[in-house]
């Protein structure tokens, strides 16, 4: 498994395994905040072994907590509370 969907359809969020521009294993977190498009952030590892162990331990309550981390970063940035 390479990606995992989880929530309804205003709270949705993608999770995959995947590696980034510099070939690092990585597990990019993606949702779509209130009025804005989608956004993204990534967890970086050091080897395939230990992305691998992370995402199979993700589930609906890591991925709901990490997208809204993204949210409140969001918010604060631009001034909004959410």
């Amino acid at each position: 498994m390479f990606a995992k969907l989880f929530g309804d359809d205003d709270h949705q969020v993608l999770m995959v395994l995947e590696s980034n521009d510099e070939d690092n294993p990585c597990i990019t977190v993606s949702c779509q905040p209130p009025d804005m498009g989608v956004c993204s952030s990534r967890l970086i590892f050091n080897d395939w072994t230990d992305a691998d162990e992370a995402f199979a331990l993700m589930d609906e309550i890591r991925a709901q907590d990490m997208a809204g981390g993204i949210r409140n970063l969001l918010a604060n940035s631009s001034g909004k509370s959410s």
